[in-house]
């Protein structure tokens, strides 16, 4: 079957893929008290000018596009991220589906739901609007549509939440065409949810698999790219895990054995610890302006850094929408 009208969702509407731009393929817009909170009280992103001003910079350092990674639940703010798109000019791409289990209290419908029923909020998701939560509640539905779907596995662990959660993605995906965004817990069971998507019939050239630079295990991130997936380095500047030459050098060899192609870069910031204009730093900036030059020290030019920012956010980004002519 042929693939046509292809684009890409972002809360204020569809986009052509070329005009996504500069792109972090997985950051944090928001974070509403909750759960997060509640574990780590530097999650949390609730003021919509910081918010603003820090996508601004971001625009002006020649950022375009951001994936806004947070999926169902209270903590995702579909209104402030359509006034901070505004606001900024950067386009962003938010996200449906499920987190991990440890997100939700023990009585959320994602607990009790069939995978049908959770599908088919997804796909209310993706080709109505955004519902706003209040616990487990939607109280309103947004205008803001959303353009990934997304689930979460365990570390070292693809457990009965997780294959929830994950059929429920690969139903939504195949009625909708959207491209799926997965966490990885520390960099693990990347090829495991390769294989639970494809038995559930999605392909490995939907996927965006997250956080595989917490486990910078070269030979998982070529099979992971050999087998269709796009890999998303988020861990750039954060160096309580890795220091951002291990990225470098995984770039590197990523790019000699020929899979440049599955490249997307990240910042995930998610701590208000990491945001210029909630008091901390390095900034929603430090990816263009410090980390892409040490690219350039490692050798690589100007066409491949455009393939990894530019090139490869706008194909993995985009639906594939089935021609109904055919």
């Amino acid at each position: 079957m042929a693939v046509s009208n292809t684009f890409v969702r972002t809360v204020l509407g569809d986009i052509r893929p070329e005009e996504v731009g500069f792109a972090h393929c997985h950051e944090h817009a928001f974070l509403l008290p909750g759960p997060s909170s509640q574990v780590d009280d530097t999650l949390l992103l609730d003021d919509l000018d910081r918010t603003a001003a820090e996508l601004a910079d971001f625009h002006a350092a020649g950022g375009r596009t951001i994936v806004d990674a947070q999926p169902i639940g209270q903590e995702r703010s579909p209104r402030m991220q359509i006034e901070a798109s505004r606001k900024s000019g950067v386009h962003i791409v938010a996200t449906t589906g499920l987190h991990r289990s440890r997100y939700y209290p023990a009585d959320h419908f994602r607990f009790r739901e069939t995978p049908d029923a959770l599908a088919g909020r997804m796909i209310e998701e993706v080709t109505r609007g955004m519902g706003e939560y209040s616990g487990s509640r939607a109280v309103r539905t947004s205008k803001a549509r959303a353009g990934l779907l997304k689930f979460a596995t365990e570390y070292h662990l693809v457990d009965a939440e997780s294959q929830r959660a994950a059929e429920a993605v690969a139903i939504a995906q195949q009625q909708t065409g959207a491209p799926v965004l997965t966490h990885t817990e520390r960099g693990t069971c990347a090829l495991q949810q390769i294989a639970l998507m494809e038995r559930f019939g999605v392909p490995a050239s939907t996927m965006l698999i997250s956080h595989l630079d917490r486990n910078p295990d070269v030979y998982l991130h070529e099979d992971v790219a050999a087998a269709g997936a796009y890999i998303v380095y988020d861990g750039i500047s954060r160096v309580k895990y890795y220091p951002d030459s291990t990225i470098v050098e995984l770039i590197c060899r990523m790019v000699d054995s020929g899979h440049a192609g599955k490249v997307l870069l990240a910042m995930d910031m998610g701590s208000r610890t990491m945001w210029r204009h909630y008091g901390g730093g390095p900034g929603m900036t430090y990816l263009a302006e410090v980390f892409l030059p040490k690219l350039r020290r490692a050798g690589l030019d100007q066409q491949q850094i455009d393939l990894f920012t530019v090139h490869n956010p706008s194909v993995a980004l985009s639906f594939r929408q089935p021609d109904l002519k055919e």
